[in-house]
C-alpha cells in the first residue's frame, strides 16, 4: 500500500487564506491595505504557481506571522 504524500504547500495556502480572512472580508482588500499584488496572493491561493520563497516571506511579515522550517 503507498503512503499517503502530504502536501506542505496546500496546507500554507489553507492557512493563509484563513488568516487572511480572520483580519479581513476578502483577499482583496487584504491585498489594498497591506500593498501586495494581488494576482501575486490569487497564484498562490488557487495554486496556478508555485510561489517563490520571497513571496511566502512577504505574506508571513503582512500577517505578522514568522516562517518555521522543519524536517520530520
Amino acid at each position: 500500500m503507498k503512503e499517503k504524500r502530504q502536501d506542505p504547500l496546500g496546507t500554507l495556502r489553507v492557512q493563509i487564506q484563513e488568516l487572511i480572512l480572520e483580519s479581513y472580508p476578502t483577499v482583496e482588500q487584504f491585498c489594498w491595505d497591506k500593498d501586495v499584488p494581488k494576482s501575486t496572493v490569487s497564484n498562490f491561493l488557487n495554486a496556478d504557481r508555485d510561489p517563490r520563497f520571497s513571496t511566502i516571506e512577504n505574506l508571513a511579515q503582512a500577517l505578522g506571522k514568522k516562517i518555521v522550517i522543519r524536517l520530520e
